[in-house]
């Protein structure tokens, strides 16, 4: 399973956003170590992001807050 570095948190924690059918998580990692993970049930077409070219993790991420009001 592919997990895409897509930044980090306010806390320093490097994010990791990956998803697994019909779930997006995000793994909030600190010295190579998980700390925290969020998850979300979404739609259809937020997954269908994750195959396209010219999408980056950073973009799911805020489109998923965007329409679902959860910071993951």
């Amino acid at each position: 399973m592919y997990k895409e570095n897509i930044g980090t948190d306010r806390y320093g924690r490097t994010m990791h956003l990956y998803h697994s059918c019909n779930t997006v998580y995000c793994d909030h990692v600190k010295n190579d170590k998980v700390v925290r993970t969020s998850q979300i049930k979404v739609d259809n077409d937020i997954i269908l992001m994750f195959s396209a070219s010219y999408t980056s993790g950073a973009y799911i991420y805020d489109e998923i807050h965007r329409r679902y009001g959860k910071w993951l």
